[in-house]
């Protein structure tokens, strides 16, 4: 990727043109002063993004580009789209009054993240440096064991399958012919719709990623290839899960540019995030029939209405963390800890065997902050989010940096010179990984999604060494 600096500045300039530009000429007291302070730090996180895009060895896969880019869209962007079209509010609640303090800790949070991000290891020995000319091509390959390792591969991603489908299968009162016709066939029972009580199940597709990775490098058979792809597709498809499909496709075009060390056209990476884009946009509009029992129905989707719907859940997060910082501690004390380490403890427990479990904590505060009427919305938070409802100011500043911190050492696998395929199939899931813990801000949810993540690839790497 060529990071000239003039491009750069005068990317940021024409975005602070369109934000003045777009500007009402008519607003209230407290929406031209919301306003002016998301300006503010437009202009800050547009110099965190010089930082970051001005490095010779960024490559565009890493980590700290979705990062980026997830909290320009929730702070910046999805602001002031709300603030011009007068849609800021949240079942009734003004989140406005939260703007100042909301947007300080971002911008003091968001470069603690980098501190952390790019915190320097001990040595620079023993890695490559990225830079434009690279074209690596080196040998990743496991040439020992290879038959085991893929043996063992299909073993976790066909376990994996079929607990993570029949789990779905139950939950959804579902035949195992709706699920692979995407119901064209089967049906659905209304009346056995119900939430399982071994929903921890669910995680097992996560661990369908890392394995199908090593059937895609390993597996010379096209055709074996193709139909585990297809099985996958389909058990995530009636989960109705888009991100996770796009987690497993990026995952795969992720590692094919970490082994060269090449970064891709910015030509191919805009026709890959419109496509990424259209996608999520169609599973949005189809996964309510899928869930209820009607299957796949596309009538009635329109590009121009539905191509931006993944936007309206995932960047007007900034929301709940404006109301947070209003009510936390003011109205409401910080909960310290209680979700982020103790609900991830017993998190896992199934209510199969503990029925009485609690419930989430983060029900509680969505109903401190908003009110009861919250909880039938489905709207989640994210991150930093729950690191201020649980230690405030101080919570933000120091998990950010633990947040950069270790998807900082994360990228350091692929520069590695002596990387391997247990290596490069770690990194090439961090990208979409931090766009799932940046979006989902419930710390025992990501917690055992990471460790199903890559429980497979630690396993396979320990076991099948070079």
């Amino acid at each position: 990727m060529k990071n000239n600096p003039l491009k750069l500045i005068l990317i940021f300039l024409i975005g602070f043109v369109l934000i003045i530009f777009f500007r009402p000429s008519i607003l209230s007291d407290e929406e031209n002063f919301a306003y002016n302070i998301i300006t503010i730090l437009y202009i800050i996180m547009s110099s965190y993004g010089y930082i970051i895009f001005r490095r010779k060895d960024l490559f565009v896969f890493e980590p700290i580009v979705v990062i980026y880019a997830m909290y320009m869209g929730i702070f910046v962007y999805q602001p002031i789209i709300d603030i011009i079209h007068k849609s800021y509010r949240l079942v009734g609640v003004n989140i406005l009054p939260g703007c100042f303090m909301g947007s300080f800790l971002v911008a003091i949070s968001f470069g603690s993240l980098l501190l952390g991000y790019y915190q320097p290891v001990y040595s620079a020995k023993g890695f490559y440096k990225l830079s434009n000319n690279n074209h690596i091509n080196r040998d990743t390959a496991l040439h020992q064991n290879t038959k085991n390792l893929l043996r063992t591969a299909y073993i976790i991603w066909g376990v994996s399958w079929i607990i993570y489908s029949i789990s779905w299968i139950s939950a959804r009162g579902a035949s195992l012919s709706y699920l692979l016709t995407m119901g064209i066939e089967g049906e659905v029972n209304q009346a056995q719709r119900a939430q399982t009580p071994l929903g921890f199940l669910f995680n097992f597709g996560s661990c369908m990623i890392a394995s199908y990775m090593y059937i895609f490098i390993y597996e010379k058979r096209v055709s074996l290839k193709i139909i585990t792809f297809v099985l996958t597709f389909l058990a995530y498809m009636f989960a109705g899960y888009r991100f996770i499909i796009i987690q497993l496709t990026s995952t795969i075009i992720i590692y094919v540019f970490a082994k060269k060390m090449k970064n891709p056209k910015a030509t191919l990476v805009g026709i890959l995030a419109f496509i990424a884009l259209l996608f999520a946009s169609i599973v949005e509009f189809i996964r309510g029939g899928l869930r209820t029992g009607t299957g796949v129905n596309t009538e009635g989707y329109s590009f121009t209405n539905n191509i931006l719907s993944p936007f309206e859940s995932n960047f007007t997060l900034y929301k709940v963390f404006y109301r947070f910082t209003e009510i936390f501690p003011e109205h409401h004390s910080f909960t310290w800890g209680n979700t982020m380490i103790w609900e991830t403890i017993y998190f896992i427990i199934p209510r199969a065997i503990w029925p009485e479990k609690p419930k989430t904590e983060l029900f509680d505060r969505m109903t401190e902050a908003f009110g009861p009427q919250i909880l039938t919305t489905g709207t989640a938070l994210n991150n930093i989010s729950e690191y201020y409802y649980e230690f405030g100011t101080i919570g933000c500043i120091f998990f950010m940096y633990l947040f950069g911190y270790i998807f900082g050492r994360g990228r350091k696998l692929f520069l590695k010179k002596n990387a391997n395929d247990h290596d490069l199939i770690l990194f090439s899931m961090l990208f979409s990984i931090a766009f799932s813990c940046v979006n989902a801000g419930y710390m025992p949810m990501n917690f055992y999604m990471v460790v199903m993540t890559l429980a497979p690839v630690l396993f396979m790497k320990k076991k099948y060494r070079i």
